[in-house]
């Protein structure tokens, strides 16, 4: 799966998107580490979410 199709279908419960590098990106990812696992993508802004590709 290409990263435009992950960003189209949302966040769900092993997928976040993160602005920015920060404590609550590393808060997710003790979260997945802990859970079913997961992916975060970093550098997805609101815009890029709503934006149709």
């Amino acid at each position: 799966m290409d990263l435009q199709t992950l960003i189209k279908s949302g966040e769900s419960e092993t997928l976040e998107f993160k602005e920015k590098f920060d404590d609550r990106t590393v808060e997710s990812a003790v979260a997945f580490a802990n859970a079913k696992g997961g992916m975060i993508l970093i550098r997805v802004s609101r815009a890029d979410r709503t934006e149709e590709k």
